[in-house]
């Protein structure tokens, strides 16, 4: 993989999602830079929720499904983590997740975006930003 080439290693969350799409026949379409975490959702049309729709704003909302694209902020306003999202529990509020990158350790309460791998993950909802359909909508 051409990111191997690179050290320190860069983040490669977005690319691993765009890799398990790509290699399972699905190509996400009006997504600008795949290896970049923020460009999976700049299609405002493909946005099923945000932390505002879960703040009562339902208005945008759509029931998020299997495959979605999940975003989370660390720093600075912008998406820098993506995940594939298994499933979502709302009125529990948890979600889980596959992604790479990260870190099984502490999953519930913080991500690691500087992780050592591919993780099945548990995380609260409130730790999202946004969810996204890459296919369409």
């Amino acid at each position: 993989m051409w990111l191997a080439r690179y050290k320190p290693v860069q983040p490669y969350c977005a690319s691993f999602v765009w890799y398990c799409f790509t290699l399972s026949g699905y190509k996400p379409t009006k997504v600008p830079n795949p290896a970049r975490a923020r460009d999976w959702f700049r299609e405002p049309s493909r946005v099923v929720m945000t932390q505002q729709t879960l703040r009562g704003n339902r208005r945008m909302m759509k029931q998020p499904q299997r495959g979605d694209v999940v975003g989370y902020v660390f720093y600075g306003g912008a998406i820098s983590h993506v995940e594939i999202l298994d499933r979502i529990d709302l009125d529990g509020g948890w979600i889980w997740a596959i992604g790479a990158n990260t870190s099984n350790v502490q999953a519930a309460n913080s991500v690691n975006r500087e992780g050592q791998g591919v993780y099945y993950v548990k995380r609260k909802i409130k730790m999202i930003h946004t969810i996204s359909n890459p296919f369409g909508s």
